[in-house]
């Protein structure tokens, strides 16, 4: 059994965490800051902030064991503190549930594309022969001119 946290904790902080959480029939919705990502934010005490699902689920499951975990949300929620869709896993698990339920940006959606879809398809569309001026004019790689050409990378265009 993992240790409790909850010995560590000032003892007004339990009530003022619940005070900042609305219950609803399935999620338990943090009404409280937030940062980027939308994950709930609780200010333990003064310069020591935490994740307030990590910290809900620490409250009712003890601390994660030490390394690299991370606190999931089942709900897809990032909001949710209700330790029922919290769970425990690796940041590779996570990341494939972000793939798997379509929260990836991809394509032009991504702050990090190049390309739009129509020069992907002219990419695909290219003759045999003129990727590395085509390449240059669209500002990618002749390597990741192949990706593109051969159907290895933007997999979503048609």
């Amino acid at each position: 059994m993992m240790d409790s946290p909850l010995s560590k904790l000032p003892p007004e902080v339990l009530p003022r965490f619940w005070s900042k959480i609305t219950v609803t029939p399935h999620c338990w919705d943090w009404q409280a800051k937030s940062r980027i990502g939308d994950y709930g934010v609780f200010t333990v005490r003064a310069g020591v902030q935490r994740l307030a699902h990590r910290l809900s689920y620490e409250i009712h499951y003890g601390e994660a064991p030490p390394g690299r975990m991370v606190v999931r949300h089942r709900c897809d929620n990032p909001l949710c503190v209700n330790p029922d869709h919290l769970e425990l896993g690796t940041h590779a698990d996570n990341m494939r549930d972000k793939v798997r339920r379509g929260r990836q940006s991809r394509g032009e959606a991504s702050p990090a594309a190049k390309l739009t879809e129509a020069q992907v398809r002219e990419i695909r569309s290219a003759p045999h022969g003129t990727g590395r001026a085509l390449a240059r004019r669209l500002g990618i790689s002749n390597t990741q001119f192949s990706k593109i050409k051969n159907g290895h990378a933007w997999q979503h265009v048609a």
